[in-house]
């Protein structure tokens, strides 16, 4: 038996290059890695949401979605993330990694219903309390699951 059974990362494509189910996994790995199962599964969504957005504001394809710029703060060029997200099999442990897969999977299929209420943006209870972002409506928010909060704007 392999160190997971969920597949991993092939190391020698570019993130490009990769599976969008495999991105949106990674995505959801380095957004959520300490989230529980209903955090990740929320987290996942929140892409799905974006990519079958009917006003077209960001692209269909999930691996676009999850890496355009400045989007998700995991796939920033600095991020600590990003080496995490590229190879689980060598940083986080087997159920971890296969949480985040089985998050990517039910929200990409619908296996599980959304719990974000279609929520297309999130950001952490503590940012939300703090000094929150410019496009953070507290009147948007659709779910507080885990330690986010959920927006469809």
């Amino acid at each position: 038996m392999s160190w997971s059974r969920a597949p991993l990362p092939a190391l020698n494509l570019s993130q490009e290059s990769q599976a969008p189910l495999m991105v949106l996994a990674q995505t959801v790995l380095g957004e959520a890695e300490g989230e529980p199962d209903d955090g990740k599964l929320a987290v996942a969504y929140s892409v799905v949401n974006r990519a079958e957005d009917v006003r077209g504001r960001w692209s269909q394809d999930i691996s676009k979605v999850c890496l355009q710029p400045f989007q998700y703060s995991c796939w920033l060029a600095d991020s600590p993330r990003v080496a995490t997200m590229r190879a689980p099999s060598v940083h986080v442990k087997p159920d971890i990694w296969e949480a985040s897969f089985r998050a990517a999977c039910a929200a990409m299929y619908k296996l599980r219903l959304d719990p974000t209420h279609g929520a297309n943006h999130y950001l952490t209870t503590t940012l939300a309390e703090g000094t929150p972002p410019s496009w953070f409506d507290p009147t948007k928010v659709t779910a507080r699951i885990a330690h986010h909060l959920f927006l469809r704007l």
